[in-house]
């Protein structure tokens, strides 16, 4: 939508428009979530951002070079874990 754009780029977290190369928007129910995975920073850049709209949501950024295994994973006290209030970027 053309609000979107506008509202991206005055967080600051992108210097231009176009160093954003996609949007997506996902609905998750309840506790379910997007299990573990990593991001690839030559498909979609050094930044990435994350909206959530509704219900607060719990990030957590693990270095690559360290298995994580579901949500049983053990923190080597190197994971980073962020919490998105609802509404926030």
């Amino acid at each position: 939508p053309s609000w979107l754009l506008p509202r991206v780029l005055d967080t600051g977290v992108f210097d231009s428009a176009e160093e954003i190369n996609q949007v997506a928007a996902n609905e998750y129910l309840g506790s379910t979530g997007i299990s573990a995975h990593m991001e690839d920073p030559t498909s979609f850049g050094a930044n990435l951002g994350t909206l959530s709209l509704l219900e607060p949501v719990e990030l957590t950024l693990t270095p690559v070079d360290v298995p994580h295994v579901g949500q049983s994973g053990i923190d080597h006290e190197n994971w980073i874990k962020v919490l998105l209030e609802p509404r926030s970027f």
